[in-house]
């Protein structure tokens, strides 16, 4: 299992790298639709819900627990004239994030996915939950919240930058 989860964080990574390229920092903070997120709190966002789950194996957190409020879910959209986390740090979180995180994977043997963790607090109800599914739902949040970005990014009249 630790191969394939490697796997796909590598292609995770690629994704959202590739959904971040040429955005601008103005251009982070533009609404897409009434009441949709911007770029800004859609990455804010995967950032800070990997500090939240990868700070339980002790990764040291990027974000402050003040900017991690600011991208929990059900937040209000964010305005530019707040002053939100720049999109430069955001970038440069998930960058090192990923970074961290795939070491401390690589240092694990496969036991570890197979860890049982409690069901409290968990986003979802997962049937005999251990570390691995918990990892795999986690992957899954930010294939979401990255293909928004892709999306939001079209909107904006950007060329798909997922050329390979």
């Amino acid at each position: 299992m630790k191969t394939e989860y490697l796997t796909l964080l590598s292609m995770a990574n690629f994704t959202l790298s590739r959904n971040l390229e040429n955005i601008t920092n103005e251009e982070s903070l533009n609404r897409i639709g009434e009441n949709g997120n911007c770029i800004n709190w859609l990455a804010g966002h995967i950032l800070s819900v990997r500090d939240a789950v990868f700070s339980n194996f002790g990764m040291v957190k990027f974000l402050s627990e003040e900017e991690c409020k600011r991208y929990e879910r059900g937040s209000a959209p964010i305005d530019a004239s707040e002053n939100p986390v720049s999109f430069q740090k955001i970038k440069e979180g998930l960058a090192t994030t990923y970074s961290r995180w795939t070491d401390i994977i690589k240092s694990k043997d496969e036991d570890f996915f197979d860890t049982p963790i409690p069901a409290e607090g968990l986003p979802l109800p997962i049937p005999e939950p251990t570390i691995g599914k918990l990892l795999f739902i986690l992957a899954y949040h930010e294939g979401y919240h990255t293909g928004q970005i892709g999306l939001a990014q079209r909107a904006m009249g950007k060329e798909f930058s997922l050329k390979l």
